[in-house]
C-alpha cells in the first residue's frame, strides 16, 4: 500500500472510531471513491478530502508560504551543517509577507545559517532568541519575526512555527464540496450511499480548522448523501446539514 493510501486508511480508522453509526462491514481500499464499506444492507462509498485553507484551482497561498518557509529552513540547515557546527534546534516565526522567489529563499536560508553560527548558546539546552533588530541589514529583515536557537546534546531540528486564522467560512466549505460533486456520478456506479469526509489534519496552520456555528447551521447543497468535517485535533466529527434535491439531512455533531 502506497504512503498516500496508508495515510487515508489511518484517517478513516480514526474517523470510524468517532462515528457511532459507521456501518459494520468489510472496508476496501479503492480509488474513486477512496474506500468502500461492504455490508449486507448496502455498499457505502467514502471519499476523503484534505482541508487546506484558501485552496483554489491554482493552490493555496497559505500552504505555498508554508512550503517556502520549510525550504528556507532546509537551506539554512544544510548551510549550517556544512561547516560541522554543533547540534541545534532552530525554529522560525515568520511575519506576514508576500511570496518568496527562489533566490530570496536561498538568500534568507544562507543568511540564517550565518546568524545561527554567530549566536549559538554556550550551554546544552540553553536558548538564544534573535529578533527584528538582529535582522537589520540582512535578507530576513521584515520577513522573519524571530528565531529561537537551542543548543542540543545530539540531533538537530530546523522548524517553522505558524500563526494565523483557523476559522472556516461557509464559502470555503461550499468550494470544497463543489470540487468533488462532479465526480459523484462515477462514484455511485460502485456504491449506493456516499459520504464526503473533509479532514483538517492540523499538522500546519493551513490544515487547522475551527468549525463555527455559522458553518454548522448552514444547509449545504451536495450530491453526496452526507458531508462530514473531521478537525483531527479536536477528536470530533461534525455532520453538516445537506440538501439533496428536496431532502434535508441534519445528522448533528459527534463528540468523542
Amino acid at each position: 500500500m502506497d504512503p498516500k493510501k496508508q495515510r487515508e486508511l489511518l484517517l478513516l480508522n480514526e474517523f470510524r472510531a468517532l462515528v457511532p453509526y459507521f456501518p459494520a462491514g468489510t472496508v476496501l481500499a479503492t480509488e474513486a471513491p477512496d474506500f468502500l464499506v461492504e455490508s449486507a444492507e448496502r455498499v457505502l462509498g467514502i471519499e476523503i478530502l484534505d482541508y487546506v485553507r484558501g485552496e483554489a484551482a491554482d493552490g493555496s497561498p497559505v500552504r505555498k508560504a508554508e512550503q517556502d518557509h520549510d525550504e528556507v529552513a532546509e537551506i539554512a540547515r544544510v548551510a549550517f551543517e556544512a561547516d560541522g557546527h554543533c547540534d541545534v534546534a532552530v525554529d522560525f516565526l515568520w511575519s506576514d509577507h508576500g511570496s518568496l522567489n527562489r533566490q530570496t529563499r536561498r538568500e534568507i536560508g544562507e543568511a540564517t545559517a550565518r546568524l545561527v553560527r554567530q549566536h549559538i548558546p554556550a550551554g546544552v539546552y540553553e536558548t538564544r532568541w534573535l529578533r527584528w533588530d538582529d535582522f537589520e541589514a540582512t535578507p530576513l529583515c521584515g520577513l522573519v519575526h524571530s528565531i529561537s536557537i537551542m543548543r542540543m546534546r545530539q540531533s538537530s531540528a530546523w522548524t517553522c512555527s505558524d500563526g494565523g486564522f483557523v476559522t472556516a467560512t461557509v464559502p470555503e466549505i461550499v468550494r470544497l464540496i463543489e470540487s468533488k460533486n462532479m465526480k459523484v456520478p462515477s462514484y455511485r456506479q460502485r456504491c449506493q450511499e456516499l459520504w464526503l469526509v473533509v479532514v483538517a489534519d492540523g499538522e500546519r496552520i493551513s490544515s487547522n480548522l475551527d468549525v463555527t456555528d455559522d458553518v454548522l447551521n448552514t444547509e449545504f447543497t451536495s450530491d453526496f448523501d452526507s458531508v462530514l468535517l473531521y478537525p483531527r485535533l479536536e477528536h470530533t466529527v461534525h455532520a453538516l446539514p445537506v440538501r439533496r434535491a428536496a431532502t434535508r439531512q441534519h445528522l448533528g455533531t459527534l463528540q468523542l
